[in-house]
């Protein structure tokens, strides 16, 4: 078994809640996604917008006040803090707000500057590595530029199904991360 000594850890769909950010954002009522691009084509689509009109709207006050998803706490008392690193993908109006999130409901990982906000996550890769990610296109990259990924089950990926209850998502992560040997007091 390969020592894991990086952990990444995503935001959106793992950590931060921007899809009920976008409901919230562009008044629409929630709806059940199924596809990564879900939530955008259906804003687009309620609201008669472009998709660049969609993300356009998403300045920094939006992105600096997103909740926290309710799981979110859970997910990080399973990892070994020290090993983490927050690795975020940004949107052209997104990093600065990002940071501030970050600073506000992460301080710890914000002063000790555990986190990267960029697209190309597959350049972190390395095969002591793993991505925590809602993305299957990212941890699909991941994963083929050496790295090791979770891909944390949301309605819009292909680990879906493990959606069983409330906590379901934690649990699996939880059992994931057991394969790996990695957990609070491991790594």
């Amino acid at each position: 078994m390969k020592k894991i000594n990086k952990i990444f850890l995503d935001l959106d769909g793992v950590i931060r809640n921007w899809v009920d950010g976008i409901y919230k954002l562009f008044r629409v009522p929630p709806i059940k996604i199924h596809n990564w691009n879900g939530v955008t084509e259906y804003v687009c689509y309620y609201h008669h917008m472009t998709v660049t009109q969609f993300w356009e709207q998403q300045d920094y006050n939006f992105w600096s006040n997103l909740p926290k998803l309710s799981y979110a706490n859970k997910v990080l008392e399973l990892l070994p803090l020290d090993k983490v690193c927050i690795l975020t993908s940004p949107t052209l109006s997104s990093a600065g707000g990002t940071q501030k999130w970050i600073r506000n409901n992460l301080p710890t990982f914000f002063k000790n500057k555990q986190y990267l906000i960029g697209p190309a996550k597959q350049f972190c890769a390395s095969e002591n590595s793993i991505l925590i990610d809602d993305s299957d296109y990212h941890i699909d990259n991941f994963i083929n530029a050496g790295g090791n990924g979770i891909l944390f089950p949301q309605r819009w990926n292909k680990n879906r199904k493990y959606i069983t209850h409330l906590d379901s998502r934690v649990d699996y992560l939880k059992n994931q991360l057991t394969l790996y040997d990695i957990g609070k007091d491991k790594c």
